[in-house]
């Protein structure tokens, strides 16, 4: 584009002074502009005597200064627009000067230090740069560098103003920031402005020169591959001739950017300095902020995914927990393989973010500062203390090791003096698929509020207020110690005596048949017949003898259960597991039971029985209809054998029970 550049002086009549002071004569007056800076204004005139004292007292960081200048078409350019920034009044000989200094609009983002993240990692440079100068009246910018780039990782404003963050985040494209020196409102490109293009100039006076050192540092950095060092050539020209900033001349043939201006009043004449670069060599190096390096925030963690966190944090208002970036948290050890020590926060707990490095993507969080309570004052510094939200805590002292839970009503002690502690308010089960050993030199303490129950194999001990034992052989020994004997004759007198003893309690009928296992077929058969005469059940299920198989029907099944839980019938079930099973049936046949008034004892039974069945104490109802449960024992009695299955019922099952019951009287263990 082909522009008139025909030069015309400027003289101070041409040039417009705006502020509030009483200005007389401008003797010296500066503009300067260069990216990333603030374009800044240098005034000092003369001011009368008078005038000194309330320049300033009524001085304020809010007044404007403007600087205009006339046009021969009658039209006025803005030159400037700045507030204030700095002043002072000299006298020399009697001659008061004001000196003043005024920034660009832009300065009020370059006020207040700040500290916030932005932790979105899809969020767009553009969108970040509107957040930041959201707050500021009527700020605006154009963007000419990010165009849809994403931030990728999280971004930190540690420490700085709004004006040093924007600068670094143009540095990630090499782009720079241009203020507009014109504007009453904070307003900026984000990137070299596109200007006016092939502006041509000739016939003039500059100087040219070669930044080596730029170019230097640009390769250095990995950002100098389309770069040579002819690009970093520069040019100063002088001129009453307006330009700005991005504007593009033609010098010699060769297209520069306007990258820097200096606009000054000397001797009554307006002029301007300008230095001229090849667009290539406009390049900003990264820019970093070092107090980012060894920096801490603490935060609340929002989010945990195996060994990373999501934090708000306390620099930021709020934080959307789905914006929020992931940080590695650093566990105590780790080492190759899967050795090492992970051990997660909980949510809701503070943490620190620490930055190792300028680098912000290198942030990793270390720390976690619970503020919950714990169940004791470590008064002690060689206390150790690990807890979890759910309440469960280890400890270590000197003395004792202790693991707990729910509370601390559940706990493993292990104390250097008093032993070991195992507690719990619930169950407490040892399991193993070998052996468990229990040894004592002393004692073997075994307590229970309720009962102890023993079990291996067809053998137990249940001690609930009753005690039963069940086992093939079971050998007792007396609490009454024998006499005395001095002779032989006596030991024999004495054995004499206990085998005829012996022999009186043997019924004759048992010694023949002691070994005959037809008594316990017996005992099962009566379970079944109770369970025949319950109306919900029905007719009663048969066993022809120890060889025949029984049908395995929903009827046999039901009644060996239930007859299971009879005291003699025990011995043919494996454990106490049938007493469980009958479950499925006990409380509806006991209730049903109760309800017939002529079965004499039965019904009795099972009146008590159902009362236990209710309770859902399934042994002792086993125990109210048949007496004892898990007893083996082999009665010095006669053996009823049970085979009339056409008598009545109710009559034969209360005679067979009260048969057994006068057998068990008369038991004795073997």
């Amino acid at each position: 584009m082909d522009v008139n550049v025909t030069e015309k002086t400027v003289s101070y009549a041409d040039i417009i002074l705006i502020s509030p002071y009483d200005i007389q004569t401008i003797t010296e007056l500066h503009i300067t502009q260069q990216f990333n800076e603030h374009a800044k204004l240098h005034l000092t005139a003369i001011v009368k005597e008078e005038s000194t004292d309330s320049c300033i007292d009524t001085a304020t960081s809010q007044d404007n200064i403007c600087v205009q200048q006339n046009l021969p078409d009658g039209q006025v350019r803005t030159l400037f627009q700045g507030l204030l920034s700095q002043l002072q009044i000299r006298a020399i000989h009697g001659i008061y000067y004001i000196e003043l200094e005024a920034l660009s609009y832009t300065w009020n983002m370059d006020i207040k230090r700040r500290r916030r993240s932005f932790q979105n990692q899809n969020l767009l440079y553009a969108d970040l740069v509107e957040s930041v100068i959201a707050p500021y009246t009527r700020a605006d910018v154009i963007d000419h560098a990010s165009g849809t780039t994403q931030l990728e990782h999280m971004v930190l404003q540690y420490e700085e103003t709004d004006w040093q963050f924007l600068k670094r985040m143009a540095s990630h494209f090499g782009a720079v920031l241009l203020a507009e020196p014109t504007a009453t409102a904070p307003k900026f490109w984000f990137g070299l402005p596109e200007g006016r293009a092939g502006i041509p100039l000739s016939h003039i006076h500059y100087r040219i020169g070669k930044n080596l050192s730029a170019h230097s540092l640009t390769t250095a950095k990995g950002l100098g591959e389309d770069v040579n060092e002819n690009d970093f050539i520069s040019y100063t020209i002088e001129t009453a001739q307006y330009f700005r900033l991005g504007d593009r001349i033609v010098l010699d043939g060769v297209e520069q950017v306007v990258g820097q201006s200096r606009a000054t009043l000397r001797e009554g004449i307006w002029s301007y300095e300008y230095v001229m670069m090849n667009e290539q060599g406009i390049r900003q190096l990264p820019i970093y902020n070092e107090r980012i390096a060894g920096a801490v925030l603490s935060g609340t963690i929002i989010g945990i995914n195996k060994d990373k966190v999501r934090l708000h944090l306390h620099v930021d208002a709020e934080q959307e927990r789905d914006e929020a970036s992931w940080f590695p948290y650093s566990i105590v050890y780790a080492a190759e393989g899967n050795s090492g020590w992970h051990c997660m926060p909980e949510l809701r707990d503070n943490v620190k973010l620490y930055f190792p490095s300028r680098y912000e993507k290198e942030a990793v969080v270390i720390n976690s500062l619970s503020t919950r309570e714990i169940s004791f004052e470590p008064e002690d510094p060689r206390f150790k203390y690990m807890g979890i939200a759910s309440g469960k805590e280890m400890k270590l002292s000197d003395e004792e090791f202790m693991l707990s839970a729910h509370g601390g009503g559940i706990f493993i002690k292990l104390h250097d003096e008093k032993g070991i502690d195992l507690h719990s308010k619930s169950n407490l089960s040892l399991l193993t698929d070998n052996n468990i050993g229990l040894a004592s030199k002393r004692k073997l303490d075994i307590r229970a509020e309720e009962a102890i129950y023993l079990l291996c194999g067809t053998s137990s001990i249940l001690l609930d207020g009753q005690s039963d034992l069940l086992a093939s052989s079971v050998q007792l020994e007396g609490s009454e110690q024998a006499s005395t004997v001095t002779n032989d004759d006596e030991v024999e007198e004495r054995d004499k005596k206990m085998a005829v003893r012996h022999e009186e309690n043997i019924a004759p009928n048992e010694q023949s048949k002691e070994k005959d296992p037809a008594w316990f077929l017996n005992a099962v058969q009566l379970g079944l017949d109770v369970v025949g005469v319950i109306p919900i059940i029905g007719n009663t299920p048969k066993m022809m003898d120890s060889t025949t198989s029984m049908d395995r029907g929903k009827g046999a099944k039901e009644a060996l259960t239930l007859a299971a839980a009879f005291p003699v019938a025990g011995p043919m079930i494996k454990g106490a597991q049938f007493v469980m099973q009958a479950t499925a049936i006990i409380p509806q046949a006991m209730k049903k039971a109760t309800k017939e008034e002529d079965y004499g004892m039965l019904s009795h039974n099972f009146q008590v029985a159902s009362k236990y069945a209710d309770e859902g104490d399934w042994i002792n109802a086993a125990r109210s209809v048949a007496g004892t449960i898990g007893l083996r024992m082999e009665t010095t009695g006669s053996r009823h054998v049970l085979t009339d299955d056409s008598e009545n019922k109710s009559n034969a099952i209360e005679r067979r029970v009260s048969n057994i019951k006068n057998d068990m009287g008369n038991a004795r263990f073997r």
